[in-house]
């Protein structure tokens, strides 16, 4: 598992509407530790 000892998911941005007035909300999360360490080992870049 190189290092890597749970499943990852992670969404780096959410968009919906607010609840009350409808406007457009986007939240957005950096990635883990841990996620970045399984996206280095596929040699893939951090968006």
């Amino acid at each position: 598992m190189r290092g890597v000892h749970r499943m990852l998911l992670h969404a780096w941005q959410l968009g919906f509407p607010h609840p009350r007035s409808g406007a457009p909300m986007r939240v957005q999360a950096p990635p883990e530790g841990e996620f970045l360490k399984a996206m280095a080992l596929f040699g893939w870049d951090v968006p």
